[in-house]
């Protein structure tokens, strides 16, 4: 009888994580999950979940033990600290650790214990700019030009993948643009939308029972963004790791839209008065928003704009969750 497959991922309850973890419970893995704190949840019976926090001073010795007890087939480093474009400067040591660290000992052990592992590193748009619209030049040779500490460790993380990677590991580097889910924190911004336009249109079927929504602030209403769908995202990640090379690969949508073009879409849509509840951080005309442009075509899938299906899923996601 050939042993079920089994999996080790980090970042349990992340958006990524819970997508990947679904899949590959279907596909018969047994999952091991790791996460910074204990979970109050219900847990599948088929995922061990390992308590794993890169700030404790055991850390290093825990994952290592980890390691030692077993090998794995697939190896997923989805946890990642701090997304923010704008950390205090207290954040530094927390990246260091959560980020640098744990990937490089996730590496270390895999290379050690677990050699015949395909390990999948997370990186991000981030460690090439923060400029959106810069993102249609960006492909798997471009250099790193990282704008923020966050961008800066994963710069850190190419550069690791490809060390181990060249030792001889079956490392994959995904160099991963915006995308959303139900899933994801509603701090984002294309969920923050989403939700905003979905409050707005409760309050104006229950303006007698419900409090008026105050003003989003955007900063700027007129970057322009590459957004997926998590769950096609998530789904070309386990694509790469089953059927392609070990390598860098690009995962986005190829389309980018302004922020403009999303209110826009969300106020013809949904809400008719979305764009009467929107302020913008520099006074100005509102721009219409421009069509949907394309972006370099050097990527891994291409699909159709994922734009309105993505929107219609947050939002009725939200929508669904405003009740009296």
């Amino acid at each position: 009888m050939i042993p079920p497959k089994s999996a080790l991922i980090t970042g349990f309850r992340g958006q990524d994580s819970t997508i990947i973890i679904s899949t590959l419970l279907q596909s018969g893995y047994n999952i091991t999950a790791l996460s910074r704190s204990p979970s109050t949840d219900p847990i599948h019976s088929n995922i061990s979940l390992k308590v794993i926090n890169p700030l404790a001073e055991n850390f290093r010795s825990d994952l290592e033990s980890l390691f030692q007890s077993h090998s794995y087939d697939l190896i997923l480093h989805l946890a990642s600290a701090n997304h923010s474009s704008e950390q205090p400067s207290d954040a530094i040591s927390v990246l260091y650790h959560s980020n640098i660290l744990y990937t490089e000992y996730i590496l270390e052990f895999a290379f050690k214990y677990s050699p015949n592992s395909k390990v999948f590193i997370a990186g991000s748009l981030h460690q090439f700019t923060n400029n959106t619209e810069e993102v249609i030049y960006i492909t798997t040779t471009s250099k790193d030009s990282p704008r923020n500490p966050y961008g800066l460790t994963k710069c850190f993380n190419r550069v690791q993948a490809h060390h181990y990677r060249h030792l001889g590991l079956d490392v994959f580097f995904g160099i991963l643009f915006n995308h959303e889910s139900i899933f994801h924190s509603s701090s984002f911004l294309l969920p923050k939308l989403c939700k905003h336009a979905a409050s707005i249109n409760f309050y104006n079927e229950n303006p007698e029972s419900v409090q008026c929504p105050p003003n989003l602030t955007i900063r700027d209403i007129h970057a322009c963004v590459d957004w997926s769908d998590a769950q096609d995202i998530c789904s070309d990640i386990l694509s790469v790791l089953l059927e392609e090379m070990p390598g860098e690969y690009i995962f986005a949508s190829s389309y980018l839209h302004s922020v403009s073009n999303i209110v826009n879409l969300l106020t013809e849509r949904y809400c008719f008065n979305f764009s009467d509840y929107i302020m913008l951080a520099e006074p100005g005309a509102f721009p219409s928003g421009g069509p949907i442009t394309c972006t370099s075509s050097q990527l891994f899938i291409t699909r159709p704009d994922p734009i309105p299906g993505l929107i219609d899923t947050l939002y009725r996601h939200y929508r669904s969750s405003f009740i009296l």
